[in-house]
């Protein structure tokens, strides 16, 4: 479940902030590189996880000359 709040002022800039899960590489019921994410349940690994309370940016810029 994801709950928070998206803003994009400008085209090359957007910020979240709020409960998110966080997921990292394919494992399905164990996935080694997953540093951040909550432990699986391995008797159901579909199961939703709770997120964490988190704030991200991003921000895009060409560079001249880039194709």
């Amino acid at each position: 479940m994801k709950e928070y709040l998206s803003l994009k002022p400008s085209p090359s800039l957007t910020s979240k902030l709020g409960k998110q899960t966080l997921l990292w590489g394919k494992g399905y019921a164990f996935n080694p590189v997953a540093f951040v994410s909550r432990p699986k349940d391995p008797d159901d690994p579909e199961l939703a996880l709770e997120g964490y309370i988190t704030a991200s940016a991003d921000y895009i810029k060409k560079l001249p000359g880039s194709a």
